[in-house]
């Protein structure tokens, strides 16, 4: 029913270059539109061509062919706007986008950095849905050490236990960023921690890693209940809000 009404949108515009939001609105919604409708942004510009090629692909199912080739068009909007309709045609779809932000990013060469936030939002959902995807690149040993960081957040943000395996194969090759998220994410999931695994959560915990502060508080607490004082803190707690709560009672 929102065909008509794009139609008309697309047909006021006097530009090419204002089309392409329209464009990103289309592949947002993560309709399959059929071919009339990505036709329409056919013969304006060279990449509005190359959007309506990526269109077409998505309306005849060719997810992953559709998706390289917009990754490959190095344009944040069109990638974020791939993001949000790969969310709305479901989890294989979302996978397939996350396959190829990690092919792009595993291309040589510095990932430009205006695409560097959106690509690693692409990465810690494809390590939610498939972090086994990121045992081969971990296991390179020439990959870069900032790829290997940011795969190492992806795999953090996802938190579960597979993800805490994956990463755990980069152990001794990471940046010291990338080793404590090794050492916070394997805590999460360990009954027990080696001394060492310890001490790393102690340093990640005191700003030697240069973690975010939500990292470092994780590790903190890691910290104190792989070592049996979680107990102890929490009374510690207690009493302090306590005594804070009853200095400051009115009289």
């Amino acid at each position: 029913k929102a065909y008509p009404l794009l139609a008309k949108q697309i047909a006021a515009e006097s530009s090419a270059g204002r089309l392409l939001p329209y464009a990103a609105l289309l592949i947002a919604s993560g309709a399959r539109a059929p071919a009339s409708e990505w036709d329409r942004f056919k013969g304006q510009s060279e990449l509005l061509d190359a959007i309506g090629g990526v269109g077409l692909s998505i309306a005849e199912g060719s997810d992953a062919g559709a998706y390289a080739r917009l990754v490959a068009l190095e344009n944040r909007v069109l990638l974020r706007a791939a993001l949000d309709g790969a969310k709305r045609l479901g989890e294989s779809q979302e996978r397939a986008l996350g396959r190829e932000c990690l092919a792009f990013v595993l291309k040589p060469g510095p990932t430009p950095p205006a695409l560097s936030e959106t690509l690693l939002v692409a990465l810690c959902r494809l390590a939610e849905l498939s972090p086994e995807d990121f045992r081969a690149p971990l296991a390179d040993a020439e990959l870069d050490q900032p790829t290997r960081d940011a795969i190492l957040i992806a795999l953090l943000n996802a938190g579960s236990r597979e993800a805490a395996t994956v990463a755990s194969t980069a152990k001794g090759k990471a940046s010291r960023l990338g080793e404590g998220n090794i050492a916070v994410l394997t805590a999460r999931h360990a009954s027990t921690l080696a001394p060492d695994d310890l001490e790393t959560l102690m340093r990640v915990a005191g700003g030697a890693s240069n973690a975010p502060a939500p990292v470092r508080i994780q590790a903190a607490w890691l910290w104190t209940r792989h070592a049996g004082k979680a107990e102890a803190a929490i009374e510690e707690l207690s009493q302090a809000i306590q005594s804070g709560t009853t200095e400051e009672a009115p009289r």
